[in-house]
């Protein structure tokens, strides 16, 4: 299934780039999930789910995936320099995230220095509300 199985849970997650947009993480077993906010957006999470689909065509099965994470960056933290072909190029990775998230915070002049020296490996983000949506990514058959 293509789209996200929500549940809330309560987690702590991990700052990795402070700024005008924040990136969280969380890291459970082998999975890594990330989180962003800014200042108009609360903490959401960046939507990616791996799924098995029929192949109609060839009747075998192929891994897709939803790459939501992508329309919501677009739409929420891209500055004026920011490429449609940059977002498309983006990976659901750590390094990649992190690298997009310091780049946006940098060029905001909002704060007037740049954010992205901010980040702190060790700092942790724990908020308290009934719950964090987050999504599961189970693989079943289609």
């Amino acid at each position: 299934n293509r789209n996200p199985d929500w549940r809330e849970e309560t987690i702590f997650l991990k700052v990795l780039v402070a700024g005008d947009a924040t990136l969280y993480g969380y890291t459970e077993g082998n999975t890594n999930r990330y989180f962003y906010e800014t200042k108009t957006i609360p903490t959401e999470q960046l939507i990616y789910v791996k799924f098995i689909q029929a192949d109609k065509n060839e009747g075998a099965e192929r891994i897709s995936e939803n790459n939501e994470y992508k329309q919501q960056l677009f739409r929420n933290v891209k500055s004026e320099g920011t490429t449609e072909k940059e977002i498309l190029n983006l990976k659901y990775k750590k390094d990649d995230l992190t690298e997009y998230f310091s780049k946006f915070n940098n060029i905001t002049p909002a704060s007037g220095e740049e954010s992205g020296k901010r980040t702190t490996k060790s700092q942790f983000y724990i908020k308290i509300t009934p719950g964090v949506s987050i999504v599961s990514a189970s693989m079943k058959n289609t």
